[in-house]
């Protein structure tokens, strides 16, 4: 089967859809979509303008996206760099939706043991004993130190040049006729 999703883009004020065709993997049904959609980020990203997390939904107030049965042999049907918004508009009023998937933040899709390790290491400042952090000193000294030293030649006045004694001859004089 074929769907088109559509979901109008708050960020970039406009209705944006995706063919099903798109996707990497075939959609057996209409209930398989948010399950495909969420193993499809980088489709979904592109979509979307961002990370989001796909659940079935029955109520059309809770849903984000709105999903429209396609003739499976319907021509594909891609966006690309062109704004479709007219078409697209047409579209959705001459048929009604088949289906409505609701979206949520990835962030609140993740689950929290996930992200436990990372925040109890975020909590913690660093550690001066630790050697990563010790290895890490020792680079900002080092590179500190070469600043300072590229400073200071820098700014140094130049030393005036010492005259080559070999050089030095008295001027000419004039010869006078």
């Amino acid at each position: 089967m074929r769907f088109l999703l559509v979901f109008h883009s708050d960020k970039a004020a406009q209705w944006r859809f995706l063919d099903s065709a798109a996707l990497p993997m075939a959609v057996p049904d209409r209930a398989a979509l948010p399950g495909i959609l969420n193993a499809c980020p980088a489709q979904t990203l592109a979509w979307l303008l961002g990370r989001y997390a796909f659940a079935a939904a029955q109520d059309p107030e809770a849903a984000q996206i709105l999903v429209y049965a396609l003739e499976a042999d319907a021509p594909y049907i891609a966006a690309g760099d062109d704004y479709l918004g007219p078409w697209l508009e047409m579209f959705m009023a001459e048929h009604q939706p088949c289906g409505y998937i609701a979206l949520r933040q990835a962030r609140d899709a993740v689950a929290a043991p996930a992200l436990a390790e990372i925040w109890a290491l975020a909590a913690e400042p660093l550690r001066s004993d630790q050697p990563g952090c010790q290895q890490t000193l020792g680079l900002i000294r080092g590179q500190a130190a070469a600043a300072e030293t590229a400073v200071d030649t820098a700014t140094r006045s130049p030393e005036p040049a010492k005259a080559d004694p070999a050089s030095e001859r008295p001027a000419a004089m004039p010869i006078e006729t």
